[in-house]
């Protein structure tokens, strides 16, 4: 625990410098100059080619380390996306790439070089996409939960109300909602309805403002521990073993309100932190 914290403060939460404690970084800028869709990006992922998709503002792109490829734009012989934000992106465990856009949810075949609306949550923002072990397809589709059975072609609605999704090592869903509160749900279980009570716990400080309560993300640590970021009331890092909360300060003025965009874990127990 001390180690992780360790990372964080001292070498992953002081920005994008030349130099680190591990050494130097070097950061090249792509833009709509050189073939990107737009220069706003929500999404990025790899998948299992090691190609990268990058979800903007204007669209969907496929860079395969030399070229951007923009796929599904209404000129496009891919087909269209209906709304080109795309939001959201997964690929799933037979390489579908799963595209969230500001109006549903899309797929797209690599390998036949197909798109697809799904129909599900049509219209609907998507916010969030996860594939669990199962290639189920777990979804935000405008701040609901969703579930969607591949096997079977069934779409649940989970009733269950979230800003952020995340699966921690052992496959247990966190969710955070827009009241601070994160919960941790086992995906083993028959019902998903009910929950523990020991596995739901606010996070922020309930007199702050409601609007100043929501979750904007969640990284599960390990099994018991994650990393909470929040709209406005920074970094903090939750242990459900004995639900302890602690914060850490993203900046020398510890009372500034931030907004955590992202977390992404980097291996080795260190993780960057994207802030407003």
């Amino acid at each position: 625990m001390r180690q992780i914290l360790y990372h964080l403060v001292a070498c992953l939460l002081l920005g994008f410098t030349a130099s680190s404690c591990y050494g130097q970084y070097y950061f090249k800028h792509y833009q709509a100059d050189d073939g990107l869709a737009h220069n706003s990006v929500y999404s990025i992922i790899q998948d299992r080619k090691g190609l990268m998709w990058i979800g903007t503002r204007g669209g969907l792109d496929r860079y395969d380390g030399y070229t951007f490829r923009t796929i599904g734009n209404k000129a496009n012989k891919f087909g269209s996306i209906g709304d080109n934000a795309i939001t959201a992106l997964a690929e799933d465990n037979k390489g579908i790439i799963w595209i969230g856009s500001g109006k549903g949810l899309f797929k797209y075949d690599p390998y036949r070089e197909v798109l697809t609306e799904t129909g599900l949550a049509s219209q609907a923002y998507i916010s969030h996409l996860l594939i669990d072990s199962a290639n189920n397809l777990w979804f935000l589709a405008n701040s609901s939960l969703y579930k969607y059975d591949q096997t079977t072609g069934r779409s649940q609605h989970m009733e269950i109300r979230a800003t952020c999704i995340a699966f921690d090592n052992k496959m247990r869903l966190w969710t955070g909602n827009d009241r601070g509160v994160i919960s941790r749900f086992d995906l083993n279980k028959k019902s998903f309805d009910s929950i523990d009570s020991l596995d739901s716990i606010c996070i922020f400080d309930q007199g702050a403002t409601p609007n100043s309560r929501s979750i904007s993300k969640i990284c599960p640590v390990n099994g018991n521990e994650v990393l909470v970021g929040g709209f406005q009331q920074g970094l903090k890092i939750y242990n459900a073993a004995n639900r302890t909360i602690r914060s850490l300060p993203l900046h020398s003025n510890a009372n500034t309100a931030i907004y955590v965009r992202d977390i992404i874990a980097a291996g080795d127990q260190k993780y960057w932190i994207a802030t407003e």
